[in-house]
């Protein structure tokens, strides 16, 4: 960690700056920006890294959930600064879904996975995109019942969404906590996406626990469900 002290003039700037070790090896990943709130010292503390550049991957078998009765893995990925800088806490947290579909076509439904760490791995080392830690809670036999809210009875299945998200807030988050000491999760930096019935629940998720999430990532949403529900039933109407 380097903790950083100067002065400050002005409180409608932003202080923007990079690390260098001994005034050679830059410090990877975005700048660091800082918005003072007041004419006083800046005294913050920053977590740089220097050389990796590739995040990790970690999966945690059998979490259970006594909001649904079964269990589920996880696999998590941390950004490139994860392993080198051992003392750097994350905030920057994205919940999704369909966990075995996001990093490793083996394990895929359809033998093609998203490859999220591809993409972030080039985005963060570059500084287009912050670090940010992913959650991905695989799915269940049971996924369309926990992927929705509401009961469909064209499809006859669906209602588990609320319990579902119960073991996300009860289960999930406090085991991550737990096993992750450096993982510190709060509304305005927690995400949650997913895709189809994925991207319904999570467009639930927002709607009905704006307090929980911060961000919301609905792709290629499932809004048929149940004869269009989510836009008839529990969208705003639009004002006259």
């Amino acid at each position: 960690a380097v903790q950083l002290i100067c002065p400050i003039t002005e409180t409608n700037t932003t202080v923007e700056l990079k690390v260098l070790i001994n005034d050679q090896v830059w410090m990877l990943g975005s700048n660091h920006h800082y918005k003072p709130s007041s004419k006083t010292n800046l005294d913050s503390v920053l977590y740089p890294w220097f050389y990796n550049k590739h995040g990790s991957l970690q999966i945690v078998n059998n979490i259970y959930s006594p909001e649904l009765g079964n269990s589920r893995n996880i696999i998590y990925y941390f950004p490139p600064s994860y392993t080198e800088n051992t003392l750097k806490p994350y905030s920057n947290i994205i919940i999704m879904h369909d966990g075995q579909n996001l990093f490793d076509p083996s394990t895929s439904a359809f033998g093609t996975a998203w490859m999220c760490q591809d993409t972030l791995d080039a985005t963060i080392i570059s500084g287009t995109t912050d670090e940010v830690v992913i959650i991905g809670a695989y799915n269940t036999a049971d996924r369309t019942n926990e992927y929705t809210y509401i009961y469909d009875p064209s499809e006859s299945a669906g209602g588990k969404g609320d319990l579902y998200l119960d073991w996300i807030e009860s289960t999930l988050i406090p085991t991550s906590v737990k096993l992750f000491n450096r993982l510190n999760f709060n509304r305005d930096s927690l995400g949650i996406v997913g895709s189809s019935l994925g991207g319904l629940i999570s467009c639930y998720a927002g709607m009905t626990r704006p307090s929980v999430y911060g961000k919301v990532g609905c792709m290629s949403t499932s809004l048929w469900w149940d004869s269009q529900d989510f836009q008839l039933q529990l969208l705003p109407s639009p004002q006259a």
